[in-house]
């Protein structure tokens, strides 16, 4: 009978101790609890997300390299890396050419670089998806710029507030963007519609 009441008792605490896990009994299966393992798709890992704001379009020229205040990785999910599916703008073409987001280091050193999308005056304009060819890891807490590059006439990203200058380089090319990028300022306070998303 007492090993009976304890066998019983087990099976009972099941669900109590894959809770204290972290983890929660569905269908009889264990699955990951509501915070942990991997951020959800479409999770934004990394900068704001804008839907609306004014164009910048200052220095915005061929190969002339902008980006906006440093960002630091944050999700709710317990795991301490995730993968950027893509990175976002809110911005307009301003000439014609292609343009790509950049992601650098807290070093401000390249970490991937985003797949081109092509622009023409005012398209696209709204929300701007660019894709990776191979998406990169992050680490939750670490510290990453954004930045954005073209080799046409202006492609211009939207920004909000007055928080920071605008930072930008211009000692790389579209094609082969400068390995550790200098920070010079435009004296403009500006922050731009720059996110990750997983």
């Amino acid at each position: 009978m007492t090993k009976r009441l304890l066998i019983i008792l087990c099976i009972l605490l099941i669900p109590y101790m894959a809770e204290a896990r972290g983890l929660m009994m569905v269908g009889g299966n264990v699955e990951a609890a509501a915070g942990g393992g991997e951020p959800e798709a479409g999770t934004i890992l990394l900068g704001t997300q804008g839907s609306t704001g004014s164009l910048f379009c200052d220095g915005s020229g061929a190969n002339y390299e902008v980006t906006g205040p440093a960002m630091t990785a944050s999700w709710a999910a317990s795991d301490g890396t995730a993968t950027l599916a893509s990175l976002k703008t809110y911005g307009a073409g301003g000439g014609t050419g292609n343009a790509k987001l950049i992601l650098r280091n807290s070093s401000r050193q390249i970490v991937a670089q985003t797949n081109e999308v092509a622009f023409t005056t005012g398209n696209p304009d709204g929300t701007i998806t660019f894709t990776f060819a191979s998406a990169p890891t992050i680490t939750k807490g670490a510290t990453y710029y954004i930045t954005y590059i073209n080799d046409g006439t202006g492609f211009c990203p939207y920004f909000s507030g007055t928080t920071q200058d605008v930072l930008y380089d211009t000692t790389g090319t579209y094609a082969s963007p400068i390995a550790t990028m200098t920070l010079n300022d435009l004296n403009d306070d500006h922050n731009f519609f720059f996110w990750g998303v997983h």
